[in-house]
């Protein structure tokens, strides 16, 4: 059985409460599919411009971030603040990653600081453990917030470069989203 990171739910209904009016609006997203993993892998990518790639390469990771921003229930630029190694009971490993949220770009949070958690079982924790130097600085993060069978909030997310290129990417396809997501809003009320 995969183990999936979870923010009690007693922290993130203190994280909401303490942010008062910023945390309005904050959602947990439809249940997790098995196939949203493709997208928040819980781990990290290093591609600034998708324009660089090229044939399956590109197609790919343009497909990767198009689902992302699709599925997301909160797409942010974020500075990293910690990155803490931690071991289960059974002596799983797994990193927690601190985010402080400096630009949200679509969705509410629930409170100004995160806090994601890789374990060994995620498809995307081989590339924190490569990359973990690079966990420094300005990122964009992907989180889809979730209830488990037991009622609290789990999240799984994907972080890519905070570059010009691709938070321009990231924005234009935030857009694209909204105005599918009120063509849908005003399909329905004309019925």
């Amino acid at each position: 059985m995969m183990h999936l990171p979870q923010v009690p739910l007693i922290a993130l209904l203190a994280s909401v409460l303490a942010l008062g009016c910023a945390a309005a609006g904050f959602k947990v997203g439809e249940p997790f599919a098995a196939g949203e993993g493709r997208f928040f892998d819980d781990g990290i990518d290093l591609i600034e411009n998708l324009e660089t790639l090229s044939g399956e390469w590109g197609y790919q990771a343009q497909d990767d971030l198009s689902g992302r921003v699709q599925l997301a229930d909160f797409v942010a630029v974020v500075d990293i603040l910690a990155v803490q190694l931690s071991q289960d009971v059974d002596g799983k490993e797994s990193r927690r990653i601190d985010l402080q949220i400096k630009e949200p770009l679509l969705g509410k949070s629930p409170g100004m600081t995160l806090s994601m958690s890789a374990s060994e079982e995620s498809s995307g924790f081989a590339t924190i453990l490569r990359n973990e130097q690079r966990l420094t600085g300005s990122k964009i993060v992907f989180v889809r917030f979730f209830l488990d069978d037991a009622g609290g909030v789990r999240s799984h997310f994907h972080l890519s470069p905070d570059s010009p290129a691709l938070r321009a990417n990231v924005k234009k396809l935030i857009v694209a989203r909204h105005r599918e997501e009120n063509a849908a809003r005003a399909g329905t009320k004309g019925r």
